[in-house]
């Protein structure tokens, strides 16, 4: 199975730590299944940024230009111009993908639906800004709608998410799988002995 994933959450090289969580998951699926990303980047961040696969990469990563909108500015325009961005890398980067994968319902879903929509089907993970803030201004909230509602899957990171889609008007099923922990760095210890470390 080929999986395209869209994430404009991915690290950069000026912020290493961001979307840490996405390239954890990818990291991890590229086990499993063969990835390719396309992660955007919005011209206020384009220069000094590297705009090909690092060598490190288990899957290959492209990362191009998008046209990004301020949130005082056309920001509704954001999903068109990054579909944009997404129908020229697709002539050769997502060749004989099998589902697009698209983290967060704005701008990612909004571009995965407007560029992929028919053709691929496209899941969109939400994350919870997407929710919680834009879907919360009216000049936004319809569009993120219709695209939540073309998606042949959603998947949130918490159940409450899943409420704020019913009260947005969104009838696409939705699956809950939280964001998981690495248990190898990460595992569960004897809760006094840990307060008694802190200090607590």
């Amino acid at each position: 199975m080929r999986i395209g994933v869209i994430s404009t959450v991915f690290p950069t090289k000026r912020n290493p730590t961001a979307g840490i969580f996405v390239k954890e998951e990818l990291d991890s699926l590229a086990g499993h299944c063969e990835v390719r990303l396309i992660a955007p980047i919005a011209n206020h961040y384009w220069f000094g940024e590297s705009r090909s696969n690092d060598a490190h990469q288990k899957y290959p990563v492209l990362r191009p230009f998008a046209l990004g909108f301020p949130r005082w500015f056309m920001q509704r325009l954001y999903p068109s111009s990054m579909a944009a961005t997404l129908r020229l890398a697709d002539r050769s980067f997502f060749k004989g993908c099998d589902i697009i994968h698209a983290h967060n319902a704005f701008p990612e879903g909004g571009a995965a639906v407007k560029a992929f929509g028919g053709r691929f089907p496209v899941i969109i993970t939400a994350h919870g800004s997407g929710l919680h803030l834009f879907a919360m201004k009216s000049a936004l909230k319809p569009g993120i709608v219709k695209a939540l509602n073309s998606a042949q899957r959603i998947i949130c990171v918490s159940s409450y998410l899943t409420k704020i889609l019913r009260v947005l008007g969104v009838t696409t099923k939705t699956v809950v799988i939280p964001n998981g922990i690495d248990l190898s760095f990460l595992t569960p210890g004897d809760k006094e002995q840990n307060s008694e470390l802190l200090g607590l």
